[in-house]
């Protein structure tokens, strides 16, 4: 059978469940809301590589202030080795670097971590998944305040070293929120049970209360999961005592110029390594 030429085309709404299907295989934990919102905020940085107008091969990214994130990409077991990994990784670095950024940031496996450094990707730090079984409170019913969403955006960006708006009135809409004089935790749906981020703090007591405040160990309850810096001490031994414990890891990559970052401020991703 004669196949087409297999090249880069536009990740489309058309896509989302063809890659849901792809990571499900995988073991991934993805919402489609997640893809909404990429393809609705970055469009220029999601990609799929097709044959025959079938996707098999996926990446996103997205653009914050002068960095960016990659993340999802995966590729059809049929393909693999052939190259076509790197191809939409270039292709997702040409888009951020077309809209300015000076670094840019993924989580990889330890299989995906070669390619990565090939591409001028260096490891930052270790990114931990956390599981515990617990009931997450609801947030108090009162809207968030311009000047309390102001201090979220200047904590999330003493951790990161980059105003990141999109993804922060993102996690909003999408969640919980709780927040403090410094700091602040989302909660929200996530397949299968309930994600934690992002989630920040500048000391170690507004994290405790945050937690203490959302959280609360329930063996018969749901999953709770959530990404986080290894780099944060406190965190680890907050979520341990917590009744937490690590089921994965992945390395956080970053390229370009380091923006200043402070893992010791961050508690949780604001997405499950994808986004950041």
């Amino acid at each position: 059978m004669r196949h087409t030429m297999m090249r880069v085309e536009p990740f489309v709404a058309a896509d989302i469940p063809p890659f849901l299907a792809m990571a499900d295989r995988e073991g991934w934990i993805c919402a489609p809301e997640e893809f909404s919102f990429l393809l609705r905020t970055f469009p220029a940085g999601c990609c799929t590589v097709r044959r025959d107008g079938i996707p098999l091969a996926f990446i996103t990214s997205i653009r914050y202030g002068t960095s960016g994130w990659i993340g999802n990409l995966i590729v059809d077991h049929g393909l693999r080795g052939q190259g076509v990994g790197r191809q939409l990784m270039e292709a997702a670095l040409a888009a951020l670097q077309q809209a300015g950024t000076k670094s840019v940031w993924l989580t990889a496996s330890q299989q995906g971590a070669p390619l990565y450094a090939r591409l001028g990707f260096a490891t930052v730090d270790t990114i931990r998944r956390w599981q515990g079984m617990g009931a997450v409170a609801p947030a108090p019913a009162d809207k968030l305040s311009q000047s309390s969403y102001r201090k979220m955006v200047s904590i999330d960006r003493h951790g990161w070293g980059d105003r990141r708006a999109s993804i922060l009135c993102d996690s909003l809409v999408a969640g919980d929120c709780r927040s403090l004089d410094n700091g602040f935790i989302v909660t929200r749906p996530a397949p299968d049970g309930i994600q934690i981020g992002p989630w920040s703090a500048l000391t170690a007591d507004t994290a405790t209360r945050l937690l203490d405040a959302s959280y609360s160990p329930d063996p018969s309850a749901s999953p709770v999961v959530l990404d986080l810096p290894e780099g944060n001490r406190h965190a680890t031994d907050l979520l341990g005592r917590s009744g937490f414990s690590t089921i994965g890891s992945t390395l956080l990559m970053c390229r370009g110029t380091l923006p200043p970052f402070h893992p010791e401020t961050i508690y949780a991703l604001a997405s499950m390594g994808s986004m950041g």
